[in-house]
């Protein structure tokens, strides 16, 4: 299970990130998060996602609830 939300992590993130077009050090900004964990998603590595992160990514990338990140699209 914690597989499968990691792909659809990184897929979403990715995608999102492309459609805003930012890059991912903007993306680092946006969300207050290091370049190497949002390196880390988007390469499908295994990393501590914690609500915290999701809660960040989601500002970092204006979606209205980051649950929607761990979502097959």
């Amino acid at each position: 299970m914690i597989e499968r939300w990691l792909k659809y992590l990184k897929t979403n993130v990715k995608n999102k990130r492309k459609e805003l077009g930012i890059t991912q050090q903007e993306l680092a900004n946006r969300s207050q998060l290091s370049m190497t964990t949002i390196l880390k998603i988007e390469q499908g590595r295994s990393v501590d996602i914690k609500l915290s992160i999701l809660d960040a990514l989601g500002k970092g990338l204006k979606t209205k609830d980051p649950l929607d990140l761990l979502k097959d699209t």
